[in-house]
């Protein structure tokens, strides 16, 4: 998209009431509206959009912007987004680095532990501009075409320590 339909698209934002904030790295400009949960990551310097409509994993959320510095990736901006159930996500653009992170982070207000059998992630569509058959990804499984999941996913608990946890099917 051109910069003036980026514009176009934050005044429309902006005349229905909604809190849409831009953090920026030296690759990509990232726009998060917490309050209906969507997110859209264009690229620095030509604007193009290459996810035009990501959804976060919940809605109602409020947002800041927070300027810091990773001892593995160097600085950035994150957005923290909370939401009332106490859950938070993070978006995050570091200065130096070709791509932007999500973390999610998920909140028991309870007493007793709590089940999860699934859990909700940011999803998006990407066009890259280039065809599926040249994309490799990368995660627990190494790099692999993007049609041969890795069974097998890994996250990071309060205590920095990495479980492995299994795919079911």
């Amino acid at each position: 998209m051109k910069p003036s339909i980026t514009a176009a698209i934050f005044l429309a934002l902006a005349c229905r009431g909604e809190a849409a904030i831009r953090i920026e790295s030296d690759r990509h400009t990232v726009d998060v509206d917490a309050s209906n949960g969507t997110f859209a990551i264009a690229t620095k310097p030509d604007g193009k959009f290459i996810l035009p409509s990501g959804k976060l994993s919940g809605a109602g959320g409020t947002a800041k912007i927070v300027e810091f510095d990773d001892e593995a990736f160097g600085t950035g901006q994150r957005v923290e987004v909370t939401y009332p159930d106490g859950n938070r996500e993070n978006v995050a653009a570091y200065a130096k680095l070709p791509f932007v992170t999500f973390r999610s982070t998920l909140h028991n207000g309870g007493s007793e532990p709590a089940v999860l059998s699934h859990g909700s992630t940011v999803s998006a569509a990407i066009d890259l501009g280039i065809p599926v058959s040249r994309i490799t990804t990368l995660g627990t499984g190494g790099l692999l075409a993007p049609e041969k999941k890795s069974r097998e996913l890994r996250f990071s608990q309060h205590r920095q320590s990495t479980v492995p946890l299994r795919r079911g099917g």
